[in-house]
């Protein structure tokens, strides 16, 4: 099987919320910037309106799986290439979980004697599984929408769009 290009595990990465301090070199812990203090900016954050939370494309993709398993009335034949798809769906999401998972252990036990090393290459490994998977998803995915109607099509399309733009449960 061919490796996967490098631009596709950084679009991969490119997916997941991080916040803007994370993305800059050195972060900005507890700096003061130019046009106030620290406590100002935070309280300034806080009334801010908010965007939408970003959340992983196969976890809102999850969410939406049965009820649009069932709203696209899939023949015996769809129904097992389905369930191959949505298999895969969701492995991609719990992947995405365990990353995540992994995050969060790091900054509720900062004391967690981890080398730097060992923790970059940790989040290469559950990137190149998630990039597997998706890869896998994205394979018996096609075999599905193969056989679907041009108006299973039509729905598939929208609703996969949708629980992107409105993932359930975000509200």
């Amino acid at each position: 099987m061919k490796r996967f290009p490098a631009l596709l595990v950084l679009s991969l990465l490119l997916t997941l919320d991080l916040p803007a301090a994370a993305q800059s070199p050195g972060g900005s812990r507890n700096r003061a910037r130019p046009g106030g203090d620290l406590d100002s900016r935070m309280q300034q954050d806080r009334t801010a309106p908010r965007s939408p939370t970003v959340t992983d494309p196969m976890m809102a993709l999850e969410r939406e799986l049965p009820s649009l398993r069932t709203d696209l009335k899939l023949s015996a034949e769809q129904r097992r290439l389905w369930d191959a798809f949505e298999r895969r769906a969701r492995d991609a999401a719990e992947m995405s979980r365990a990353r995540l998972k992994r995050m969060a252990s790091i900054r509720i036990e900062p004391d967690k004697s981890i080398g730097a090393v060992a923790f970059v290459n940790g989040i290469a490994d559950d990137d190149i599984q998630r990039a597997e998977a998706m890869k896998d998803t994205c394979v018996k995915l096609q075999a599905l929408y193969d056989t679907l109607s041009a108006e299973q099509k039509a729905l598939l399309d929208r609703r996969v769009l949708l629980a992107q733009k409105e993932p359930l449960g975000s509200s």
